[in-house]
């Protein structure tokens, strides 16, 4: 799925165990990824300024998706069958691909690896609405690819 921003066309790819996601997987909405990080103040007797660090503990990030198929049900019914059998969960990784309108300016791809994801919200409404789906997880890296 493409979302349009100005200047920029956005394209999400998520692959579970290897396998490209289709039908309700490729209709992602809207999705946010946020670095977490903090700033660590330091203070040390006889010094007047406070030292500063900063670090980086991976990113957060939330996705929705319209479901168009069963897929999205039995993706968490994977999940919790793994984690009830205590096993390995799905290797999940998420792909961004950022295309630029603006003459020059080369597409980037930014990936998340070692994501844990659950599903946060599921919803329906009406006969003319779409039965709607919240995921949210946590990635250890991102790696940003120009191309």
């Amino acid at each position: 799925m493409s979302l349009r921003q100005r200047g920029i066309e956005i394209t999400v790819r998520i692959s579970v165990d290897g396998q490209v996601q289709t039908g309700s997987f490729f209709k992602v909405k809207s999705m946010t990824i946020t670095p977490r990080g903090e700033i660590i103040e330091e203070d040390y007797l006889g010094e007047d300024v406070s030292d500063l660090d900063q670090r980086h503990d991976g990113y957060d990030f939330s996705f929705e998706i319209d479901e168009q198929d069963s897929k999205s049900i039995r993706f968490v019914d994977t999940l919790v069958a793994r984690e009830e059998a205590h096993t390995k969960q799905p290797d999940v990784t998420i792909t961004v691909l950022n295309r630029y309108r603006e003459a020059g300016e080369r597409s980037v791809a930014e990936v998340l690896y070692d994501v844990q994801l659950r599903q946060s919200e599921r919803g329906f409404a009406g006969r003319k609405e779409y039965v709607g789906s919240k995921y949210e997880g946590k990635a250890k890296k991102k790696v940003t690819i120009t191309q």
